[in-house]
């Protein structure tokens, strides 16, 4: 993103110079310069009565020493971005707030080079006996972190990079949290597909098997049943679970269900004249069913501006049979049904 955002900035700079007229290209000059500045809509103008204005007696810089100048302003301006101080202090955590220690490090040092490539550097250090780490005298763009250990694992979509207004300091230290693995248990990962009515009618589905039929029933009201797909509308979607409930999920890591929290249904309303509108909704739940014998966790997709009616409904289910709340899974424990 930063690169993309260095890059606009000097493609809209070369655009502003383009704008000006530039000095008289000798005949002498190559073609190739000469298509290249013609390009740049570089024609005289002339006034409203046709007068021709005077040559200007101004000395004309030769155009390839006007361009050799130009791209030194822009390798001045790359040689800026990629001389920024990276230095960085943070610290690595598991799940419960204790600190990691022997952790790897990445650091992934970016650097502009032109204005259609970057590189990058990899840098490693380790995290001592408070989970402490830190980077000092990197220069460059940007600074990536990935902190890496056998028996935990981080989630990439977590921050991962040196924030941009980030004072280093001692006392100014980044925290990343790791979730310290405790072993997957066999689990069940069932799909749902399906179009389910707009006029409140339940729709129930078996949440092991994903198919019709079962104690997850979802209910969805749009006003008009009949839409015009341009225009937003109301609607609302009641999603319940009997002899359990459900609880959304807020941990940075979905690997271990609460205890509790759960209620029976959720449901999410959709005033057409809410200002964060929107015909769908993706969201993630934690789940328990049967009385506390299975616990799981779903990803739930719902897209309700299906028109003629049905609309979407989709979930992406993984469960714990064995009344676990382990939720770490592993494809090759997989359940089948």
């Amino acid at each position: 993103m930063v690169i993309g955002i260095i890059l606009m900035l000097l493609v809209a700079w070369w655009l502003s110079l383009s704008k000006q007229v530039l000095p008289p290209t000798p005949l002498s000059q190559s073609a190739t310069i000469s298509t290249n500045t013609s390009s740049l809509g570089n024609t005289p103008n002339q006034s409203s009565t046709s007068k021709v204005a005077p040559p200007s007696t101004a000395p004309s810089l030769p155009k390839s020493n006007w361009i050799d100048s130009k791209m030194a302003e822009m390798l001045a301006v790359w040689n800026s971005a990629n001389g920024k101080s990276l230095d960085f202090y943070g610290k690595v955590v598991d799940q419960y707030g204790q600190p990691v220690t022997g952790a790897k490090v990445q650091g992934n040092v970016m650097s502009i080079h032109s204005m259609t490539q970057s590189n990058d550097k990899i840098y490693l250090t380790e995290t001592d006996g408070s989970g402490l780490f830190k980077f000092i005298g990197l220069h460059g763009v940007e600074l990536g972190i990935w902190p890496q250990k056998e028996g935990y694992v981080y989630n990439l979509k977590l921050p991962s990079r040196r924030p941009d207004n980030y004072q280093p300091s001692p006392d100014n230290v980044v925290t990343f949290t790791m979730w310290k693995l405790k072993g997957s248990e066999p689990m069940i990962h069932a799909r749902i597909h399906a179009y389910i009515p707009c006029n409140g009618a339940q729709t129930s589905f078996n949440i092991l098997t994903g198919k019709s039929g079962g104690n997850l029933i979802v209910t969805l009201n749009r006003n008009p049943v009949n839409i015009d797909r341009s225009k937003p509308f109301d609607w609302t979607i009641t999603i319940s679970l009997a002899t359990g409930g459900l609880v959304k999920i807020t941990d940075l890591y979905p690997n271990e269900a609460p205890i509790n929290g759960y209620q029976p249904s959720l449901t999410i309303n959709m005033p057409a004249n809410d200002k964060n509108w929107s015909h769908s909704i993706n969201g993630s739940y934690y789940f328990q069913s049967g009385n506390g014998q299975i616990y799981g966790r779903m990803i739930i997709k719902i897209t309700a501006n299906f028109q003629p009616p049905p609309t979407f409904f989709g979930a992406d289910i993984y469960a714990n049979p064995s009344g676990s709340r382990n939720l770490e899974f592993d494809p090759a424990k997989q359940i089948n049904q």
